[in-house]
């Protein structure tokens, strides 16, 4: 599970009104922006607790799905191996 604060959501792209109205189902961001954001905020980033999953991660794209019903305990979930991406 993957926790990203709506705060957050027009910045990473995933949408633009603070709520979970309208938010994105899925989103794609390239291994190396993922590894700049963390670097950039530090711990503020959303990505901040993956930072050495996503180093290790043989991709060039990391997937973040949308969890809205918290099925695996947050909002989002992300996808640190080749074939979970895939599925």
């Amino acid at each position: 599970p993957m926790f990203i604060q709506m705060a957050k959501y027009e910045e990473y792209g995933l949408g633009t009104n603070g709520t979970n109205d309208g938010v994105a189902k899925w989103k794609t961001y390239k291994k190396e922006w993922v590894l700049e954001e963390c670097n950039r905020m530090g711990f503020m980033s959303d990505f901040h607790p993956f930072m050495k999953d996503v180093q290790a991660y043989p991709g060039e794209d990391v997937l973040i799905i949308n969890d809205p019903e918290q099925k695996y305990g947050d909002n989002f979930y992300i996808c640190l191996t080749v074939e979970a991406k895939e599925r």
